[in-house]
């Protein structure tokens, strides 16, 4: 799962970055072109219920709505709101000139699902975009496979159904349910009357907008509150477009970094690699108060280990810490992802601790994958609380294929149906503990149970390794593929395995944990680091690495995880952190931390 080192990149940040903003701007032109379109075509008919249904609907509504307490003015923390509007839109609902005398922005969503049942939804939001005009906002309106268009600029995303793919929707901007109805003909056709029903389907609306980190609200279109509502979360919409350097690139061996980055764009972010971070003071952007300019450290490793001798490493620790002072100087901001406590092979100790020194002093944001991240790290550096963003390691859900079943995988890699089998997979590292592995696979009792390993993994560059990969040959109960695998292959290794194992006997965080739950693959692994955060006695089997039987007892328990129950619940743990929530809210907590810091410090 870990890259074998950074990528040299041909592609300028700030040329990239560039184009960019121009494929925005193009968008946004060829948004405003459509919509002058869309007001010069024929008016459309719009379909109404009948009015004694629209009657009793809201007469309903304000029996439900009306006795509980008005809600309170919403704060900037209140960023999503569910609007219910009993028939036809209200003109009067949003309209607001800002103090400043520019015109406000709302975007409307329509889901494609809609149209397919009529245009009555359409043209409900039509005419309160059109109200909206001429009340001096700027108004566009859009199917749902059109979302991602919606880019700089829009202050508020109304979503206009139940059936619209948030997902798809720009974070930049605040998202605002408004829920547009015929109430008798959506009711009838959804709900088949019942009122009580329909109200649940509303309420799950609340429950979609959750992941985006913010509360939901209910409340009548029809009081006070629900403008104040939408006003404050329109006027907590961030103004300035991000900038964000990433380093090290290790794309190529780890779909992590693309993970966490894969909503960027819906949280106006533009996130490109670079090649040194110690050179980007100098840049375009330096004092341009107009775009937030980010350095985000990964893997502090490639730094000064990847140095030919000490002293170029601890030439590279010392520009590292002078570029870091002068990007900050220049209103730059650092932020740092704790991969691990130290570096798996560490060759220079001493220029090492000076890049931790740097990172840890320095860092505006400190990204952990785990509440034991400082503790664990204490030993060698220090983390400070206020600066910290909690955001876990995603799944792998959506990034390896996953079309193969148990059965199939076995066949294919010629394994007994009921034979046990573990998985390590991953770079052949010493520091992985294949050593231990083979020793456990040597426990009588494990012997007896006939448990077998599957060891896949390109080897790394450590004198050891060529030991190890031997030693993994020669046993009888291993089957060893020294090599990288393909994304397409690993549902294969993982399918086939009762289990994946990690018999490391130090270790932070894990993708390759992470890899196994979202193939529905229970775990054994040590109690140590971030891991029994993620997992639990349902889908894994835990040790303690301090104990030299602790990995056998755990396999010759095997047959406890060679459940369904065992699998489903790997699998529910996966889809607790899905790729696309969890990087929506490490985005969206890196602008509100970031939102927080004052000016730009001096070195």
């Amino acid at each position: 799962m870990n890259g074998t080192g950074p990528q040299p990149s041909d592609r300028d940040p700030e040329d990239l970055l560039r184009r960019r903003f121009e494929l925005l701007q193009f968008d946004l032109q060829r948004l405003d072109l459509q919509l002058v379109h869309a007001r010069a075509s024929q008016a459309r008919k719009t379909v109404l219920p009948k009015r004694s249904t629209a009657k009793r609907i809201r007469a309903k509504l304000r029996r439900v709505l009306r006795p509980a307490p008005p809600p309170a003015v919403a704060t900037p923390d209140v960023a999503a709101v569910v609007v219910v509007v009993e028939d036809r839109p209200r003109p009067g609902l949003l309209r607001r000139q800002r103090p400043d005398g520019a015109a406000p922005s709302v975007a409307f969503c329509v889901a494609d699902k809609d149209l397919r049942h009529g245009t009555s939804t359409l043209d409900a939001v039509q005419e309160l975009a059109d109200n909206l005009h001429g009340a001096g906002w700027r108004t566009i309106v859009h199917r749902d496979s059109e979302a991602a268009v919606v880019a700089d600029g829009t202050d508020l995303v109304v979503v206009a159904s139940r059936f619209t793919d948030i997902r798809r929707l720009p974070g930049a901007a605040k998202l605002v349910a408004l829920v547009l109805t015929d109430p008798g003909a959506w009711t009838a056709r959804d709900c088949a009357g019942d009122f009580d029903a329909w109200l649940t389907t509303t309420s799950h609306m609340t429950e979609r907008l959750r992941w985006h980190g913010r509360e939901a609200v209910l409340v009548d279109p029809a009081s006070s509150a629900a403008r104040d509502v939408l006003e404050s979360v329109r006027e907590s919409v961030p103004a300035r477009p991000m900038w964000l350097g990433f380093y090290p690139d290790w794309r190529a061996g780890n779909p992590y970094l693309e993970m966490l980055y894969s909503r960027a764009q819906w949280h106006d972010v533009v996130a490109v690699p670079v090649e040194n971070p110690a050179l980007l003071a100098p840049t375009a952007f330096a004092g341009d108060r107009a775009v937030t300019r980010v350095l985000h450290i990964h893997w502090s490793d490639a730094i000064a280990q990847s140095a030919a001798n000490e002293d170029e490493a601890w030439s590279r620790a010392a520009s590292f810490a002078d570029g870091v002072a002068a990007f900050q100087a220049s209103g730059g901001i650092l932020v740092w992802t704790v991969h691990n406590v130290l570096p798996h092979d560490l060759r220079f100790p001493g220029p090492e601790s000076a890049v931790l020194t740097t990172l840890s002093q320095r860092a505006d944001v400190v990204h952990v994958m785990g509440a034991t991240t400082t503790e664990a790290v204490r030993p060698h550096y220090s983390l400070d609380a206020s600066r910290i963003l909690d955001v876990p390691h995603p799944s792998y859900i959506g990034w390896y294929p996953d079309s193969v079943g148990r059965a199939h995988a076995r066949l294919q890699l010629g394994l007994e149906p009921e034979v046990p089998v573990v998985l390590l997979q991953g770079q052949i590292r010493e520091y992985k503990g294949v050593d231990r592995l083979l020793a456990a696979l040597d426990d009588p009792r494990v012997e007896a149970a006939g448990v077998m390993a599957l060891v896949a993994g390109a080897p790394g560059q450590t004198p050891g390794v060529a030991r190890l990969m031997r030693a993994c040959e020669e046993h009888p109960r291993v089957i060893s593929r020294f090599e990288r695998v393909p994304h397409e292959e690993m549902q294969l290794l993982y399918k086939a395995a009762d289990a994946a194992v990690l018999p490391y006997t130090r270790t932070l965080n894990s993708g390759a944990l992470m890899a196994a739950l979202g193939f529905a693959t229970p775990v054994i692994a040590p109690r140590t680091g971030s891991l029994p955060q993620m997992i639990d006695d349902r889908c894994a089997l835990l040790f303690d690495p301090s104990d030299e039987s602790g990995l056998a007892d755990a396999l010759a328990g095997i047959d406890r995880l060679r459940t369904p129950q065992a699998r489903a619940a790997a699998r529910s743990r996966a889809e607790a952190v899905l790729p696309a929530e969890v990087s929506d809210a490490f985005l969206a907590g890196l602008r509100q931390r970031i939102g927080r810091l004052q000016a730009p410090r001096s070195s």
